[in-house]
């Protein structure tokens, strides 16, 4: 996943999806002081809405990202970001385009 790259500095090649959260934390410096980044990989499945609420509510920003490979994974940007709006107000929110690197593979 993206946040085991950015935390861990590796890449798993086969994909499993996230069940409820995944958790990993990166110490780094922001701004002249050092901070601690606590990131969550929440489920995108509908089915796990009600548990990853939990999980993001009180977030202090919002990373939500959708694959160029998954068209659904993008029309489903706007439903996530209302969601995150709902339970943390309008916090400072990024979205990231996944798999560029596989556009136009079969």
């Amino acid at each position: 996943s993206m946040i085991q790259r950015f935390c861990c500095g590796t890449f798993r090649h086969g994909y499993s999806r996230t069940i409820g959260a995944d958790f990993l934390e990166r110490r780094t410096t922001l701004l002249g002081r050092r901070v601690q980044l606590m990131l969550w990989d929440t489920a995108g499945q509908e089915e796990f809405a009600t548990i990853t609420r939990a999980y993001y509510r009180g977030a202090a920003c919002c990373i939500i990202a959708f694959s160029t490979t998954d068209p659904a994974s993008l029309s489903a940007v706007k439903t996530w970001h209302d969601k995150v709006e709902q339970e943390c107000g309008q916090i400072p929110t990024v979205l990231v385009q996944t798999k560029i690197d596989l556009l136009g593979e079969p």
